[in-house]
């Protein structure tokens, strides 16, 4: 029985935060675990990147087995990509869970920007919750503030008691 976990954890003092400025991709905060393993970020600091020419995250969680994705936002987050932004992109690609959770200020630009995006692909639940602090601002030619999708047999469930604007 192997079982890897990924975890990140990110409180920034003393008003610092990161800043990625790319010609290709760009990520702020990058998690995975591609066995079995689980993903948690928790980030209440600011990230900010973003991409000349290519995509762009601010935080970016994968797994591809069993195990579930949890994101807790509470910090800045801002992603500006020439083709693709993301705000938060939590994908469950095996059979686990993706959920995200915003009390912070997410801003993303982009030809295609989504403020947060929980996918599964497998048995597991998508979720995001924006709770009332939370603030989501998506620009672009196709823009989407919140897109939680089940790809086979999990729900799809958005809860949202902020402030969610797309302009498209």
């Amino acid at each position: 029985d192997r079982e890897q976990a990924a975890a990140v954890d990110r409180d920034q003092g003393l008003g610092g935060g990161d800043t990625l400025t790319a010609n290709g991709t760009a990520v702020g905060i990058n998690a995975g675990a591609l066995a079995d393993g689980s993903v948690y970020v928790s980030s209440a600091g600011s990230i900010s990147a973003t991409s000349v020419y290519g995509d762009a995250y601010g935080i970016r969680a994968v797994t591809a087995g069993l195990g579930d994705i949890e994101v807790d936002n509470s910090g800045s987050i801002t992603a500006t990509g020439y083709d693709f932004a993301n705000g938060v992109a939590a994908w469950a690609y095996g059979d686990g869970a993706a959920s995200v959770t915003n009390s912070g200020s997410i801003d993303v630009t982009g030809y295609t920007a989504i403020g947060v995006y929980a996918w599964t692909d497998g048995y597991g639940d998508a979720s995001v919750t924006n709770t009332g602090t939370g603030s989501i601002t998506a620009t672009g030619y196709y823009a989407t503030g919140i897109l939680a999708v089940s790809n086979d047999a999990g729900n799809s469930n958005v809860t949202n008691d902020g402030t969610v604007s797309a302009t498209g």
